[in-house]
């Protein structure tokens, strides 16, 4: 996975450790992308109802098939519960608002492989 800003021109160069002559280079250059998650939905300022169903929405870079985990904290960021720990990356989770109230929730997406890769919502949502 690539850990940097995206990189224009990459090439691959394969070789034969030891021999120097075995070696090759592609021919075409391609640009290799950072991997990004970023949380669309809930909004800031979202309020949401215990007992309804709402869709935490997310944008990513990513294959569709890789395992992401869906997770929701009540005050601001400093303990998070996990709602779905291995789906794939659809863009989307229902569920059904449970838990407790709070004007200080942020929902959080994060690449499973790593948990370095996170999307958290942009301010704070209210469940109550």
């Amino acid at each position: 996975m690539l850990r940097t800003p995206s990189k224009s021109n990459s090439r691959v160069m394969a070789a034969a450790p030891g021999k120097s002559s075995a070696q090759g280079i592609s021919q075409a250059s391609f640009t290799l992308f950072a991997p990004q998650i970023s949380v669309t939905a809930p909004v800031a300022g979202a309020t949401w109802v215990l007992g309804e169903q709402q869709t935490i929405r997310w944008s990513s870079n990513l294959p569709a098939t890789a395992s992401v985990a869906v997770e929701l904290s009540h005050d601001g960021g400093s303990t998070w519960t996990e709602l779905a720990v291995a789906i794939f990356n659809s863009s989307s989770f229902s569920w059904n608002v449970a838990g407790a109230t709070s004007n200080n929730v942020l929902a959080r997406i994060s690449l499973n492989d790593t948990y370095i890769l996170r999307g958290v919502s942009q301010a704070a949502f209210t469940i109550q």
